[in-house]
C-alpha cells in the first residue's frame, strides 16, 4: 500500500496532504498544486507559476485594496514618490 494515501476534507474544502505526499510531490509552504481530472479521477502534480503568475498574485491583494479604498494609479504612484523622497534625504 505505498502507493495509497489518505487526506482529510475540513470543513473550509481543504486537504491536509500526508508528508510522504508532500515529500514525494516536493511541495512546501505556498506552492501550488494543479489537479487534473481524467475518466478515473484526478491527477494531482506540483505547478510552478512564472514569475508573472507569480508577481500577480503579489499584486493582487495590493490592487483589491486600492479598488476598495477608490485609490487611483496617480495616487499610488505619488505617495511612491513620497516613499523615495523619504527615503532620499
Amino acid at each position: 500500500m505505498d502507493n495509497v494515501f489518505l487526506a482529510r476534507v475540513t470543513s473550509k474544502g481543504q486537504i491536509t496532504l500526508p508528508a510522504a505526499v508532500r515529500k514525494l510531490l516536493k511541495v512546501e509552504k505556498g506552492d501550488y498544486l494543479l489537479l487534473e481530472r481524467d475518466d478515473n479521477g484526478f491527477k494531482i502534480r506540483k505547478m510552478t507559476l512564472s514569475p508573472a503568475e507569480s508577481f500577480r498574485d503579489v499584486v493582487r491583494p495590493i490592487r483589491e485594496k486600492c479598488e476598495r479604498e477608490n485609490l487611483t494609479r496617480e495616487d499610488v504612484e505619488e505617495a511612491i514618490r513620497e516613499v523615495r523622497r523619504h527615503y532620499k534625504s
